[in-house]
This record gives C-alpha cells, sequence and structure tokens, in this order.
C-alpha cells in the first residue's frame, strides 16, 4: 500500500488525517491515524476514540462517514 494525505468517504467527502469518521458497519467513532491506497481503492487506519493504546484497524475508505475535521 502507498501512503496518501486524502482520500474520500463513502458520501465523496475528503478525509485527513486526524478527522473524526464512524464506521458504517459498527458505528464506532475513530480518529483516523494512516491514508493509504492500493489498486485504486483507499484505506484508513482508524483508532477508536475509546482505546488508549493499539496501532488501530485498517478499513476501506468508502466504509466510513466523515463526522468532523481534526484539531
Amino acid at each position: 500500500m502507498k501512503k496518501v494525505t486524502s482520500l474520500q468517504d463513502a458520501n465523496g467527502k475528503d478525509l485527513s488525517r486526524g478527522d473524526l469518521v464512524t464506521t458504517l458497519t459498527d458505528h464506532v467513532t475513530a480518529k483516523v491515524v494512516e491514508l493509504a491506497s492500493d489498486l485504486d481503492t483507499g484505506f484508513v487506519r482508524i483508532k477508536p476514540v475509546s482505546y488508549s493504546v493499539g496501532k488501530g484497524v485498517w478499513h476501506a475508505a468508502e466504509h466510513v462517514l466523515f463526522l468532523r475535521k481534526g484539531n
């Protein structure tokens, strides 16, 4: 996978590192940690807000929804 600086979510809104998103399947609120692309598919690594440790979980960018910009 190749690291990228921005991707689009399920609604076509731009995602960048630090943004707050929610997943479509299990409705977890999480912060975007990393963005990557592989063969025209975008992936975001998100770290749930309730987790204090860990590196996060990869999700396809079209399976998350933008909530608000990060600080």
